[in-house]
């Protein structure tokens, strides 16, 4: 079955006096309808600007305390720096799982830039950016992962910074294999002049097109951003039936955190 964007209209409702009660439930919930060792990966999207990051950690706030959750940094996910010996190990252990996914990443990069062994070397490391993640869901079982930005947002950044907004790009490889663990979409959507607002006032160095805090190539990046989005991220969402819950980036952080824990934890209900 299909999931369609969830969009929230309701009011939260109100917490039950008991409060001890209900933290003690929620602390044995599996995660989304799922097994005792299974992990639910919260990943946070939208265009740069939105809000992602404040959201995830307003959200991992209001989990605490109901069940197991985590919200590490992305340095532990994102951009860890790896020794051989990790490497290697990852390689092997999850070859038979996404050997290959990894395969067709390289012949893309080959194929769209030219044979060389710095494009081979480059596809072959980012294409394990993903098993850093699924390494850690096992170390740590029947826990909610929250991730500000992970996969999807970096490779719409990928699409867009190297691939001239290549829409088989995104289909291709922004949505990575789980290893049995549910996955679910947090759109967080906001006006693109909001947005601007915000990157211009935020001016963090990381954001490669914002470094000279220019309006008109800030404001193109984001029409790019929004672009991938609006079409192929929400088709293939749909396609392939992934939950993804839709909130408002311009209502109060507090707010959606609410609505999110609730509509997570609702679902979590065996």
């Amino acid at each position: 079955l299909v999931s369609p964007v969830v969009r929230h209209r309701r009011k939260r409702s109100p917490m039950p006096s008991n409060l001890e009660q209900r933290n003690s439930e929620r602390r044995r919930l599996p995660g989304i309808g799922g097994s005792p060792n299974e992990c639910t990966v919260v990943e946070f999207i939208g265009i740069p600007g939105a809000g992602k990051s404040a959201l995830a950690h307003a959200l991992e706030r209001r989990l605490q305390g109901a069940c197991v959750v985590a919200c590490p940094p992305p340095s532990e996910y994102q951009s860890k720096v790896l020794s051989r010996g990790e490497k290697l190990r990852l390689d092997v252990k999850y070859l038979g799982s996404t050997g290959s996914d990894r395969f067709r990443r390289l012949f893309y990069d080959v194929r769209h830039a030219h044979l060389g062994l710095w494009v081979v070397h480059n596809s072959w490391e980012r294409s394990r950016h993903p098993l850093v993640l699924l390494d850690k869901l096992q170390s740590r079982p029947n826990c909610f992962y929250i991730l500000e930005e992970w996969l999807l947002h970096r490779t719409i950044g990928e699409s867009i910074s190297a691939y001239q907004s290549s829409r088989g790009f995104v289909r291709s490889f922004a949505f990575p294999p789980t290893g049995g663990h549910r996955h679910v979409y947090v759109l967080v959507s906001v006006g693109l002049a909001q947005a601007l607002e915000r990157i211009r006032r935020q001016d963090q160095p990381m954001r490669w097109f914002a470094r000279k805090n220019d309006a008109a190539t800030i404001m193109k990046t984001l029409e790019l951003w929004k672009g991938h989005l609006d079409d192929e991220v929400r088709t293939e969402i749909r396609r392939r039936g992934i939950r993804c819950i839709e909130v408002d980036g311009a209502r109060p952080v507090d707010s959606n955190a609410d609505l999110l824990a609730d509509e997570l934890l609702e679902r979590a209900r065996p």
